[in-house]
């Protein structure tokens, strides 16, 4: 299963929209950009230019 990590942006919702055209499902996570202390470390550790980013576990 995927995980999404995104925000209620214009960026986050087009790839929201593609994951269900596509019928993958995936795992949401909110992460507010704007407020840097609830973002987890984690998170930048995946992606330190922000929101959306998709990890996919079962991946190459």
């Amino acid at each position: 299963m995927m995980n999404l990590y995104t925000w209620n942006t214009a960026q986050g919702h087009s790839v929201a929209i593609m994951l269900e055209a596509l019928r993958l499902h995936c795992s949401v996570h909110p992460v507010d950009t704007l407020d840097p202390s609830q973002n987890p470390i984690t998170f930048q550790e995946i992606s330190p230019t922000y929101a959306p980013a998709l990890v996919d576990h079962e991946g190459p």
